[in-house]
């Protein structure tokens, strides 16, 4: 099962166990969200394809993707049905969208359609590999990240391609261990002197995912990882910001579950954290400074809670 097909599988079996009335004001947030052309936004400007996927998987996961949701959410996809230079996040929204429509029917429909899909993410494989073995986040990126790096390994996994090819296996080995820092974590660029939440998940993702993630690897980040609860019951983004905040926590929670480091989490206070953040409405905020909702924070906030129940 590829990683996204597994994270998928486990956060809806989490999902399932919320009471309706949670899952009704989820299905409700997602679906207020969406925009007349179809898709969804950030807290400002027109639909995007990143928020666009947070609210489309929310929906699937909660079993909330009607046809009415979906077919508006494919006329907004059709528009970048002929889009050739795809930085890596965008490709990755767009497939992961695609693949939550699928399963509703309004998804690419054919064989051919998936082929050439595919096509563009070996494509953008090629496109986005830089010398020293990671991958870049756009045609513009000179470096490679992490973050993307991590990405484009799930794509290629996805359409059934090996996570990398097997030449550059242990170029790319080395370019993410070069990563690591002295704190244990993980950073999304070369400059960056101090490992990082969220590129911690995506290097020891990537490690997995192409079998090359040792035991000595797995003892320091997990130290890194559970050192970044802090008193609010979340994780924050690094060892500089005492703030919690809901996408590490997100990172931090699914990383140590595939880790088999879940029993050091502190659950309750996690928790307590969650239901602070929980708006009436549905939907989640950031972090506890945070004034507004929006669909990818709803996402987390689901997210956390089906690791958690």
């Amino acid at each position: 099962m590829t990683y996204l097909a597994r994270w998928t599988a486990r956060l809806a079996e989490g999902v399932s166990r919320f009471d309706e009335e949670r899952r009704r004001r989820l299905i409700d947030f997602f679906q207020s969200r969406q925009r007349d052309d179809g898709g969804w936004s950030g807290r400002q400007g027109g639909s995007d394809l990143y928020y666009s996927s947070f609210a489309l998987r929310g929906l699937r996961l909660l079993d909330g993707l009607d046809r009415e949701t979906a077919v508006l959410a494919r006329q907004f996809l059709n528009r970048f049905a002929e889009r050739e230079d795809w930085p890596v996040v965008d490709l990755f929204s767009y497939v992961v969208s695609t693949l939550m429509l699928e399963a509703t029917g309004e998804g690419q429909g054919d064989s051919a359609a998936w082929s050439t899909l595919g096509r563009l993410v070996e494509k953008t494989s090629e496109a986005r590999t830089v010398d020293e073995g990671g991958f870049a986040l756009s045609s513009s990126g000179k470096s490679g990240s992490t973050y993307a790096t991590f990405l484009m390994v799930l794509l290629r996994e996805t359409f059934g391609f090996e996570p990398v090819e097997a030449e550059r296996v242990d170029s790319l080995v080395q370019w993410v261990h070069g990563q690591q820092r002295f704190d244990g974590g993980f950073a999304e660029l070369a400059p960056i002197k101090k490992g990082g939440t969220n590129p911690t998940a995506a290097a020891l993702g990537t490690l997995q995912e192409i079998g090359r993630l040792d035991p000595a690897t797995v003892e320091s980040a997990s130290r890194f990882l559970l050192d970044r609860q802090t008193e609010e019951g979340g994780y924050s983004a690094n060892g500089c910001i005492p703030i919690a905040d809901l996408l590490s926590t997100f990172s931090a929670l699914v990383t140590l579950e595939d880790l088999g480091k879940t029993a050091a989490i502190d659950r309750v206070a996690v928790l307590n954290f969650l239901d602070r953040l929980e708006s009436p409405d549905g939907g989640y905020r950031a972090a506890v400074w945070d004034p507004e909702t929006d669909v990818e924070f709803a996402f987390y906030g689901m997210a956390v809670r089906a690791l958690l129940i």
